[in-house]
């Protein structure tokens, strides 16, 4: 797939930059779907959990904040992936 850089052909490190946050994108949706899946009652019982924001807390040290908002968009991008279409969230491309 080609990446698409918009506005920045003369900028010699564009296209770097643009396959650097599509990889960034593809491992934030890696995470969103493992947090969707240990979100659940039988895995946060399975691995002695409180919930998976605390999980993500506690045991990764990410802000209570930044955890909650993580686990939020992960279940959301399972509704914005039904009302969208050509939209792909994994490699940074819309079309």
């Amino acid at each position: 797939m080609e990446l698409r850089v918009h506005g920045v052909a003369d900028r010699p490190d564009a296209k770097r930059l643009a396959r650097v946050h599509a990889r960034l994108n593809g491992v934030f949706c890696d995470l969103f779907e493992l947090l969707r899946e240990v979100d659940t009652e039988e895995a946060v019982a399975a691995n002695a959990m409180t919930d998976a924001v605390s999980w993500l807390h506690f045991d990764l040290g990410i802000a209570p904040s930044t955890a909650r908002a993580w686990v939020r968009t992960a279940h959301r991008l399972v509704d914005l992936a039904s009302h969208c279409r050509g939209v792909s969230v994994r490699s940074g491309v819309v079309g």
